[in-house]
């Protein structure tokens, strides 16, 4: 069978030789300052006739120097696309052979120019993050050339350098919590997705300290993303009661929710709990390993919220799910860190305080303030914050309304450094952004968050804070550590 690069080269054999006859042509016409007499006169002269000058011409054609796949194009590939363009990934396509490559060849060639793919919403041009899976602007062009050219094939046997994996691996597994059951999502008419919480009692009767995380989605045909939270112990009983109610309310396992951990059901409000995030995943995700010495505390007798989104396409819809999350653990760590969300703590009380009017465009709220005053319950109430605290990372949570946001932190001197930066917010890649070089939060110092919105379609209503898809958060939630323990 002719392979599609052969194809690809007995055509361009055809056009370059049409090619060459034209410019040929075109060269007689526009060159030759005489009539037809003169040029018959000037072969005569010169000896030549046009079978000799025939035989003399080169006309055969360049060899092919621009980039393939094999050397050039899977390397780029297989570090930072085949994690989720692999049959049985959650990418829509397989990149992960030539043939799956050199089919989509141009599709990707304009996702990768657009830098839509692979997904990093965070603009690098504000602050360097550890683990980016971005392109490089060479990378892209590569891809791009390539894909113009034809997408040739090149030598399989003689394949290019590989590019190192982005992410990280856990150096071991100390914990793995599961799914309590086979779940099988349950997608309504056209829809594709579906987000459902399952709530996990923690087994440890001491304490320990989380220092790492790992995600086994078993299925990734369907799973999107997931987020695990911390129902410490030390919240109120009345807090459990109510929590341990959710996976009730419907006859399905798990409960129903969207923007956090709380249940959303139609016509219910849902207690809004001061839950610590503990670990979050999205496809192209490597491992997550906190700071040296550093670890999230988690008591005896809490509990653990798993909540997944699942992506589930028609031919999906019949198969089930039992993901897992690895964790490392520690008994004690030097350093107390935790997931500290910021926000403006009047929107979930006042709802009507972030209101996005119906029609309008960028919408923004915003708070500037120092956060250590309510962030004790939302950290544990284990760690000091008196003395500062350390910055690590940051991520935005926003729902479908979200347009962009910023999370920045505001010296005392006027200075100003970028946490995250995201121009166009996309609510199915919500991640965690680990700086280069973590940043100081000291007396004196505020920290600024802005969300932008649109919300002008069609049908478009006035729209506060609240955990439903029908409704907006603006979170901004960092990686902290702290120099001392409250017991210290």
């Amino acid at each position: 069978m002719i392979r599609p690069f052969a194809i690809r080269t007995l055509q361009w054999l055809f056009v370059a030789a049409a090619l060459v006859a034209v410019l040929g042509l075109a060269s007689a016409v526009g060159c030759g300052g005489g009539d037809d007499d003169d040029d018959d006169d000037n072969d005569a002269a010169s000896g030549d006739d046009d079978d000799d000058n025939d035989a003399g011409d080169d006309d055969t054609v360049e060899p092919y120097t621009g980039p393939t796949y094999y050397q050039d194009v899977k390397p780029i590939m297989d570090s930072r696309c085949v994690s989720c363009h692999t049959d049985g990934g959650i990418g829509p396509m397989a990149l992960d052979d030539y043939e799956g490559a050199e089919r989509y060849s141009l599709d990707v060639a304009n996702e990768v120019r657009d830098r839509a793919m692979p997904p990093w919403n965070a603009d690098s041009g504000y602050t360097k993050y550890q683990n980016n899976p971005a392109l490089t602007p060479q990378q892209i062009d590569t891809i791009y050339q390539w894909a113009h050219a034809g997408a040739p094939e090149g030598d399989p046997d003689n394949p290019g350098e590989p590019i190192p994996v982005v992410g990280l691996e856990l150096d071991h597994v100390d914990l793995t919590l599961k799914l309590p059951v086979d779940y099988v999502p349950e997608i309504k008419g056209n829809e594709t997705d579906e987000y459902r919480c399952f709530l996990i009692d923690w087994p440890y009767d001491t304490v320990k300290y989380v220092t790492g995380f790992d995600a086994t989605p078993e299925n990734r045909n369907i799973v999107h993303h997931l987020a695990v939270y911390l129902l410490d112990s030390s919240l109120p009983d009345s807090t459990f009661e109510e929590v341990e109610t959710w996976p009730t309310i419907d006859e399905r396992p798990g409960y129903s929710c969207f923007g956090g951990p709380s249940a959303t059901y139609e016509g219910k409000d849902a207690l809004q709990v001061p839950v610590q995030q503990l670990a979050q995943w999205v496809p192209g995700n490597g491992a997550r390993v906190f700071p040296q010495g550093s670890g999230i505390k988690v008591n005896p007798g809490s509990k653990i919220v798993l909540q997944m989104h699942y992506y589930v396409e028609e031919q999906y819809r019949d198969e089930s799910d039992k993901t897992g999350i690895d964790f490392m653990l520690a008994d004690d760590v030097e350093k107390l860190g935790a997931y500290a969300p910021f926000l403006n703590v009047l929107w979930p009380t006042k709802p009507e305080k972030m209101l996005i009017p119906a029609g309008a465009t960028d919408v923004r709220h915003s708070t500037k303030q120092d956060p250590r005053w309510y962030l004790g319950p939302f950290v544990g109430g284990a760690i000091d914050l008196d003395d500062g605290f350390t910055i690590h990372s940051g991520m935005l949570h926003l729902h479908l309304l979200g347009r962009g946001g910023t999370l920045k932190l505001m010296h005392e001197d006027g200075t100003e450094e970028y946490i995250v930066e995201v121009g166009h917010w996309d609510f199915n890649w919500q991640r965690e952004y680990v700086l280069q070089d973590s940043l100081e939060f000291k007396d004196g110092d505020k920290l600024f968050l802005e969300c932008r919105y649109d919300n002008d379609k069609p049908g478009a209503k006035d729209v506060t804070w609240g955990e439903r898809s029908v409704e907006e958060m603006c979170v901004g939630n960092m990686f902290i550590t702290a120099p001392k323990k409250v017991e210290d």
